[in-house]
């Protein structure tokens, strides 16, 4: 398993995502020191460096090295979309405390605020 680039609490407490070096998002269960499951982040897999899960524990969104921001469902890891507007990789993200925004902020010195609307 690569090392880790970045983690995020769920609001719940007891499970945490994490982004690394192995191009997968994991899953963890604070208590235990293995991942529950592991997931694939992209086709081809891309090196994700920033994890943010938003203030219900209902979607996560990971950004990385190819600059494209992924939003996704939390109880399966299913892709809801995709962002393209940064033009370097993606250092940085975070939902705003209702959840209807997520910035970023990138390598190409941009913040970018995008509109997130659930399913």
């Amino acid at each position: 398993m690569g090392g880790l680039n970045c983690i995020a609490l769920h609001p719940k407490g007891q499970l945490l995502l994490s982004v690394g070096q192995e191009k997968r998002i994991g899953l963890w269960d604070v208590r235990q020191s293995a991942p529950i499951q592991m997931f694939d982040v992209s086709t081809p897999p891309n090196e994700q460096m920033t994890i943010a899960i938003n203030s219900e524990g209902t979607m996560f969104a990971t950004a990385g090295a190819d600059g494209k921001v992924r939003l996704w469902r939390f109880k399966d890891a299913a892709l809801l979309c995709e962002g393209v507007g940064h033009s370097g990789a993606v250092r940085a993200l975070l939902f705003s405390p209702d959840g209807k925004q997520l910035i970023s902020t990138g390598q190409d010195g941009a913040i970018l605020v995008w509109n997130v609307f659930p399913e």
